[in-house]
């Protein structure tokens, strides 16, 4: 968790932070892998959403700040670098400061290791769905899902996208912008928008 950690600790905020966003994908898809029940993903479709007030004002986030102050359930996960956001739409991995910034990496697509996994899996929710589902009691919380470090993959070229599924409210300027990564193993396969 501590290289994790690391990539997002010293985040310089800016307007566009497109650069930014596709240097950590780039580290994140080829050097971490999602571990769920003895089964292990490499990341392949990322997705960032980040807001911090006067600098980054992505409204696409589920956080809402009043006064300052979280003042939802997401915005109290969402600002927390490094713990897991379950939501309606799937899982993030949160990228918040824990003082004013909000935001987090909602994972689109994981790739199988072709050892254990049947098939790679498309959408947040079919990854929410079957990562949760592939508990089969409450005594394996031990096992749960696991964000780790795992640099032994080969350098992969990644595919930045504009982000799907917005809905129709929200800032035009960061609708458009390229905030999600895509993985070359699967960049024809995944939605275009």
């Amino acid at each position: 968790m501590e290289k994790f950690r690391s990539i997002f600790e010293e985040l310089d905020v800016k307007e566009n932070m497109e650069d930014i966003f596709k240097e950590k994908a780039t580290e994140l898809i080829n050097n971490f892998i999602i571990v769920a029940n003895s089964k292990t993903y490499r990341l392949g479709e990322i997705e960032f959403y980040l807001f911090e007030d006067g600098k980054h004002n992505d409204t696409f986030i589920h956080a809402i700040i009043k006064e300052g102050k979280p003042s939802n359930f997401a915005a109290n996960r969402q600002c927390h670098l490094g713990e897991w956001y379950f939501h309606y739409s799937g899982i993030d991995i949160a990228i918040g400061d824990g003082k004013n910034r909000y935001g987090g990496i909602l994972i689109r697509s994981l790739i199988s290791d072709k050892v254990t996994n049947k098939k790679d899996l498309i959408g947040p929710l079919k990854i929410k769905n079957h990562l949760l589902n592939d508990y089969k009691g409450i005594d394996a919380s031990e096992q749960f899902i696991k964000l780790k470090y795992d640099p032994s993959a080969e350098d992969v070229t990644i595919y930045p996208r504009p982000r799907v599924g917005l809905g129709k409210s929200g800032n035009n300027y960061y609708r458009k912008m390229n905030y999600r990564f895509v993985h070359e193993a699967i960049n024809n396969i995944v939605k275009e928008s």
